[in-house]
């Protein structure tokens, strides 16, 4: 219990942390700005899980393996662990863990990143206004973090994130777009509408699918 003390205070410790940085970051660089590639500290804290559900547990894994074969090492490790998340990822989305996991095997790698960042961070609690992983998220601050983990700038609140990134559609999402309906963000997984949010008071961070999508946007990775 002690032992499970100590490490609940690190991960809040590191994750007030990592969401003053950003912020700071923010103010230098602008709302504009956006940094080619993730501080190694911020790579560190996203690969803490953020809590001890399976999913958040599976997609560290999954970072970690995608890390190493960006730098080629155990490159054989990013299918496997690919794969073993879009198992426990795809009964909550009421998908097929096959269908998902070709889907995640084309994406691009910045958007992988970005979504298992976001997966990561699955059980953490919903705290408004905040961003720090392992602590509690608003919407906003799960995909403003996660797509900071892959190196890209979102704007910090949901109206303004969605209307600076590129439209696109349900029919041709990707993994890691940005789904948005009035006052509310979260990242799909990138099969129709099913995506990985921070929902509201009570509810910590989860994998569903809403009723509605208003906007699609997808990050600029050129």
């Amino acid at each position: 219990m002690a032992q499970g003390n100590r490490m609940a205070r690190q991960r809040r410790f590191v994750g007030l942390v990592v969401a003053v940085s950003i912020g700071l970051a923010g103010l230098v660089a602008g709302p504009a700005a956006a940094s080619p590639s993730a501080s190694a500290s911020l790579r560190a804290t996203a690969l803490v899980p953020g809590s001890s559900d399976p999913v958040a547990v599976a997609a560290v894994t999954a970072l970690q393996a995608l890390f190493d074969g960006q730098a080629g090492l155990d490159a054989g490790q990013v299918a496997a662990t690919r794969a073993a998340l879009a198992a426990v990822v795809a009964p909550r989305a009421k998908l097929d863990a096959a269908d998902l996991d070709a889907v995640w095997a084309a994406a691009a790698p910045p958007r992988l990143v970005a979504l298992y960042a976001a997966l990561g961070q699955v059980g953490v609690p919903y705290r408004r206004n905040a961003s720090a992983p392992g602590v509690g998220f608003d919407c906003s601050g799960l995909t403003t973090y996660a797509w900071s983990v892959a190196g890209e700038r979102l704007a910090r609140s949901s109206g303004s994130q969605i209307a600076a990134l590129a439209r696109t559609s349900l029919a041709a999402v990707q993994p890691g777009d940005v789904l948005w309906y009035p006052g509310h963000v979260g990242l799909a997984l990138g099969i129709g509408a099913a995506y990985v949010h921070s929902p509201f008071p009570g509810r910590p961070v989860e994998i569903s699918v809403p009723r509605r999508v208003s906007r699609v946007g997808a990050p600029d990775l050129s």
